[in-house]
């Protein structure tokens, strides 16, 4: 992954920091942009098999859904 895109998929990760941890006790912006790679893994695991099959992701979670088209446009 090229270094602007990991840049926008951090600040996008940011953004959505409630939504990634809904109990509270997010971590800090600089340690989210530092673990990006290692986030998307774990988000897309449901995704692997089923493409962007929307049932499989939380509902607070479905803004990642289109964040690599988002991405990729820009």
């Amino acid at each position: 992954m090229n270094e602007r895109a990991r840049l926008r998929l951090g600040t996008a990760c940011i953004e959505h920091a409630t939504d990634l941890w809904p109990e509270g006790g997010a971590p800090d912006a600089d340690w989210i942009r530092g673990h990006v790679d290692e986030l998307l893994d774990v988000l897309a695991l449901p995704l692997r098999h089923d493409g962007r099959d929307a049932r499989r992701l939380p509902r607070r979670l479905h803004w990642l859904l289109w964040l690599p088209d988002d991405v990729l446009d820009n």
